[in-house]
């Protein structure tokens, strides 16, 4: 049987696929507009997809989560899960910064803003990709069982405010 979340993320998917698609037929296809803008946001619902698809698997394990092996599991989805997520947030920064320049090119000062904006947003997404995999090393630390082991909180809060936050 399905779970409430696990429907909210078919509902979520299927509506954003709807919707990247009529965008997309409309600029492109009908209006004949190929803009970056529009890349941008197809390649964060294709990021969206493949973590929805992971955290469906999560929604799978969860009720055998006593099993080690599950656990590890669960981990590794949650690691990798989040370089989809990074990525599909990335791609949404960058598409909008996309809009914003298009919007600012009568006002020059501005649109130097946008333009400096835009590209520190596209040199810190690989920043935040290696500070990411290399802030709990060696990595099976991330997922290591309840054991002295694992990460300090403070990364698990490093991860979220400053990488998330930041940008």
């Amino acid at each position: 049987m399905m779970e409430v979340g696990q429907i909210l993320l078919i509902i979520c998917a299927i509506t954003s696929c709807l919707a990247c698609a009529t965008r997309f037929y409309l600029r492109v296809i009908v209006k004949k507009r190929f803009e970056l803008l529009e890349f941008a946001l197809i390649f964060a619902t294709v990021m969206q997809l493949v973590l929805i698809a992971m955290q469906l698997r999560i929604f799978e394990l969860l009720p055998t989560m006593q099993n080690p092996s599950n656990f590890i599991e669960v981990q590794k989805l949650f690691f990798s899960g989040t370089f989809f997520y990074f990525a599909s947030l990335w791609a949404v920064k960058i598409s909008i910064n996309f809009l914003h320049i298009q919007l600012t090119r009568r006002f020059q000062r501005i649109h130097f803003l946008a333009v400096c904006n835009l590209y520190f947003l596209i040199g810190i997404w690989p920043l935040i990709y290696v500070t990411y995999f290399f802030a709990c090393w060696p990595l099976e630390r991330r997922w290591a069982l309840p054991s002295g082991r694992q990460c300090p909180p403070i990364v698990h809060a490093w991860d979220f405010v400053c990488l998330s936050l930041i940008s």
